[in-house]
């Protein structure tokens, strides 16, 4: 009943498929020609000092960056369960990590009046719990302060944005010991963010520090020399723009 009174919709193009199992227009190309065959995050260029590790499903291009940024400014919770259920497929892909918890990424006051309360990665997160049979963690991290937004800054001070940001909750502290954490999120870009995220769950205990995201933007030397999986170059400075990756 639910699906007649509001029929589902392609999360990559929003055209309504109804029970149809793809959509017509988009069919399964533009999700393949995405979806990245090692989904392992590479490190050099990239913010990962604090992880052990990190996944993408896909790249963070059109359509798949369209459905994202979607999900964060109309809170579409449909596309949330499909990006889970994509990260969920990328951690089988790559024999991902056991892990005891699952941690969101915790947005901001301002993020969460702008999104109208919508959090996409506490959703997502929830799914993932779920799929990997982990204990969902929503109120151990928090967001101590409110930052600039991340796709509005350079790639050097994308990492000291964040310095600071992130805090682990006093209360829930003795719940990290020893534990195998994964971390949440829609974009990974340098990732600073999640990054910033690991460094306090292993201030706090944490034994190892694992990252997922439904994707993941292109290095420069990706994008133009064709390396898709080498990731050796940083993003420049001033990387970013409507729409773009905040992670």
């Amino acid at each position: 009943m639910a699906d007649l009174l509001w029929p589902p919709r392609c999360p990559l193009c929003d055209r309504v498929v109804g029970f149809a199992e793809t959509c017509p227009e988009c069919g399964r190309d533009s999700v393949q020609l995405l979806r990245r065959q090692q989904p392992a995050v590479p490190g050099p260029g990239r913010a990962m000092d604090f992880l052990d590790g990190a996944f993408a499903a896909f790249w963070y291009e059109p359509p798949v960056q369209d459905a994202i940024v979607r999900m964060k400014q109309n809170g579409r919770s449909d596309i949330a369960a499909w990006c889970a259920g994509e990260m969920l497929l990328a951690l089988e892909r790559a024999g991902g990590p056991v892990v005891d918890l699952v941690v969101p990424v915790p947005a901001g006051r301002t993020q969460m009046r702008r999104r109208g309360r919508f959090d996409g990665p506490r959703y997502m997160a929830k799914i993932l719990a779920g799929g990997l049979g982990a204990a969902l963690c929503t109120d151990i991290l928090y967001k101590a302060f409110d930052t600039p937004p991340q796709h509005l800054l350079s790639a050097r001070d994308r990492r000291s944005n964040l310095l600071g940001a992130f805090a682990v909750c006093p209360r829930r502290a003795a719940q990290l010991a020893g534990k195998r954490v994964l971390l949440a999120d829609d974009v990974f870009t340098t990732g600073a963010t999640l990054n910033e995220c690991a460094k306090m769950l292993r201030a706090a205990g944490a034994a190892e520090c694992w990252g997922v995201c439904t994707a993941l933007a292109r290095t420069p030397r990706e994008r133009d020399g064709g390396k898709a999986d080498m990731g050796e170059a940083a993003l420049p400075d001033g990387a970013g723009g409507k729409g773009a990756a905040e992670g």
